[in-house]
């Protein structure tokens, strides 16, 4: 079955007292709170379930009242690409992961999601240690798919990375963006038509494009395909194309668009790393914005950054992830890689046990 085919039987609806916006309702007249799925600095995601038992959800819940308005804002965001009151027979898109419901009791937010059943895309590169080419270009298509739906409709994500793309379904898998917090809205004129770039630090330091390091740090939708660029080539390597535990160079790595294609697992792989060439590319007026922060050359790169318009009609999705035949990754690097993850789990994990955030609330 093809993605498109997908996205036409695929059926979400909102709860009709969250589009109607009713008031002062409570969490525990229509949901049973389940066990703990996951948590972190914004506080827990927990399983829950409609009174009736005919939906189950994932229900976001801040740990502090500091968080409440980063919640509520998300949540707008969320509906925003769930539902769209001018026209309700737009669709939610299949490749994002939907809202059902929020809820607001003092300074509680519940932020209620469709829950996806395989876990995030970081674990599944874990788990196979990195893609074959033609399940990357599965993945990847269907990742800029919904980016595209959240640019049509004039919003940013700003943190696009593997833990941010949840996995629906085992034989036929379906990719969900996910985690809308960093998110902020085009600049558009009344007739919805772009007349500023976005600017400011957002995301996470490793997907971020050259252009967050380089005074005005100004960005469009680009910023969103930089990092969906990262993602491809960390599925089909198993690693990053940027990383260093030393942020000034990781900062100029990514700057100077310095990553590697090693041998031997990239030595069969033209058509992928043309695709990725095509994706971590300079934005089009980089080399200015660079000469003008006080820096004489550029380096050289074989394309500008190119649109999701420009990336979908790519041989990669045709025939050329066929062709790829994929070695095993080099141990040097791989290692390197996951030794300075497991340290960094290390640190989060004393952090965590040293810092608990706080049970959430009981319904």
């Amino acid at each position: 079955m093809s993605v498109s085919q997908n996205q036409a039987s695929y059926t979400w609806r909102l709860n009709p007292s969250y589009i109607q916006n009713i008031q002062n309702r409570k969490f525990k007249n229509d949901y049973i709170m389940k066990e703990e799925l996951g948590k972190g600095g914004f506080g827990t995601v927990m399983r829950c379930v409609t009174k009736d038992g005919k939906k189950e959800l994932a229900a976001k819940i801040n740990n502090s009242p500091d968080k409440k308005a980063s919640m509520k804002m998300e949540a707008d965001f969320s509906r925003d690409l769930s539902f769209d009151a001018n026209n309700p027979n737009v669709k939610p898109h299949m490749n994002l992961v939907n809202i059902f419901d929020s809820i607001t009791e003092g300074d509680i937010v519940y932020n209620l999601y469709e829950m996806a059943s395989g876990g995030d895309l970081m674990e599944a590169i874990n788990e196979k240690e990195f893609f074959a080419a033609v399940d990357a270009a599965i993945a990847i298509k269907q990742i800029l798919d919904g980016v595209h739906f959240m640019h049509e409709r004039g919003i940013l994500h700003r943190d696009l990375k593997p833990h941010n793309i949840l996995v629906q379904g085992r034989d036929i898998q379906v990719y969900k963006v996910t985690d809308f917090g960093l998110c902020c809205k085009r600049h558009t004129d009344a007739q919805g038509q772009f007349i500023a770039k976005a600017h400011g630090n957002a995301g996470t330091p490793q997907y971020q494009p050259p252009e967050c390091h380089i005074p005005p740090k100004e960005y469009d939708t680009d910023f969103d395909i930089w990092s969906c660029g990262c993602i491809l080539y960390q599925m089909l390597a198993g690693y990053p194309p940027f990383f260093d535990s030393d942020a000034a160079k990781l900062q100029r790595s990514i700057i100077d668009i310095d990553f590697p294609y090693p041998s031997p697992e990239w030595e069969n792989m033209a058509d992928a790393k043309d695709m990725i060439d095509k994706m971590l590319a300079p934005i089009e007026n980089f080399a200015q914005v660079w000469h003008n922060s006080g820096n004489r050359v550029y380096p050289k790169a074989r394309y500008n950054r190119q649109t999701y318009a420009q990336l979908i009609t790519d041989k990669f999705y045709t025939d050329g992830a066929a062709q790829h035949i994929r070695t095993k990754p080099t141990e040097t690097t791989l290692e390197k890689y996951n030794a300075r993850c497991v340290a960094k789990k290390a640190i989060l994990e004393a952090y965590w046990a040293a810092n608990p955030p706080p049970p959430p609330p009981a319904p």
